[in-house]
């Protein structure tokens, strides 16, 4: 908008400019809320698609603990066998936990925070996820090598090698090939520059596949959202275009070789974080306690809470229960607890 004052001398006047900001700032927000919400469903999508291979994974857990949980209780006929069981027995609901942990983790709302990870153990943990997805006639192998912290969360990388995968797997087929991952950490200097890369240590991480690859024109617009060449009930097109925008946003870069009849090999490079080491906690003598805790127990399974009171009075401490939020509230002001 543009306003004009004068005066009554020819030549006297203000010049005045103003622009109203409004309407660009509303796009603005607009556009940051869709990119939360296409986020947020392309993160759902992929449960989606893990939910076949969890559903498989699960029911070879519960065959296990029921298994043995029957050896335990009617064929043993020694302690060390009865042990034995109960030893898988824990191992297995360990096993069903961190799956759960997983999903938990993969499928939350919140847009992640800029955080550092240990770039291996998040690559390790994807791949036992994927290996829950994808069925036994394609073959997975890796070779995973320490290379130390990335500026990015665990929930990113596990959706990038997830999203990799599944693409991978839908250009196999159903017929026998393979996947393989590995990781290794390289220098890029400035001879050796990779689509603006500045100069330094990089976590490189190659997923390759034996599909049936990709064409030119497909190589070239294969980030573009929405973009894809499967069929409907294979996805959205939206799974490399989260990969894309994950890693730009980690100021990392992807490329992709391929050809047509020759499968593919997608190259993953991520900032190792310099001297960042992730928070760990160690049990040393130092955050050990061996004194008698009094701890509450709050949970509204009955089974739950008979668990953990056994196993926690099994250690010495004292324990009292509740069995809701409101039972647990008024038990604290009536008595002192270590840990609720």
């Amino acid at each position: 908008m543009l306003i004009l004052f004068w005066g009554r001398r020819f030549g006297d006047g203000i010049l005045g400019v103003l622009r109203d900001y409004t309407t660009k700032r509303e796009a603005e927000e607009t556009r940051k809320r869709l990119e939360e919400q296409l986020h947020h469903a392309r993160k759902l999508e992929a449960v989606g698609t893990l939910a076949g291979g969890v559903a498989h994974e699960f029911n070879n857990i519960l065959s296990i603990i029921l298994g043995r949980a029957e050896i335990a209780e009617y064929v043993a006929d020694d302690e060390e066998s009865r042990k034995k069981s109960l030893s898988i027995i824990v191992k297995t609901t360990l096993r069903a936990k961190d799956l759960v942990r997983k999903l938990l983790m993969f499928s939350s709302k919140e847009i992640e925070m800029a955080e550092y990870s240990n770039m291996k153990a998040s690559v390790d943990e994807a791949i036992a996820l994927v290996r829950t997805t994808i069925p036994s006639f394609i073959s997975i192998t890796s070779d995973i090598e320490e290379c130390g912290s990335v500026y990015a969360s665990s929930t990113e990388i596990h959706q990038i090698i997830l999203n990799l995968c599944t693409n991978a797997y839908h250009a196999i087929g159903d017929r026998a090939g393979f996947i393989e991952l590995s990781l290794r950490k390289v220098d890029v200097t400035v001879t050796t520059l990779l689509d603006g890369l500045t100069p330094g240590p990089y976590a490189l991480l190659t997923v390759r596949d034996d599909g049936v690859g990709l064409d030119d024109e497909t190589r070239l617009k294969i980030f573009e959202p929405f973009y894809t060449t499967k069929g409907p009930s294979k996805g959205t097109g939206l799974g490399l275009s989260v990969v894309h925008g994950i890693i730009k946003s980690r100021k990392g870069s992807v490329n992709v070789s391929s050809k047509l009849g020759k499968g593919s090999a997608f190259f993953i490079y991520l900032p190792i974080a310099g001297g960042v080491k992730q928070n760990e906690v160690s049990m040393t003598s130092e955050n050990r306690s061996d004194a008698s805790l009094k701890i509450l127990v709050v949970d509204d399974e009955q089974e739950v809470r008979d668990v953990h009171q056994t196993l926690i009075s099994s250690l010495g401490h004292m324990t009292e229960c509740a069995e809701g939020p409101e039972e647990a509230i008024a038990l604290t002001k009536k008595e002192k607890f270590d840990i609720v």
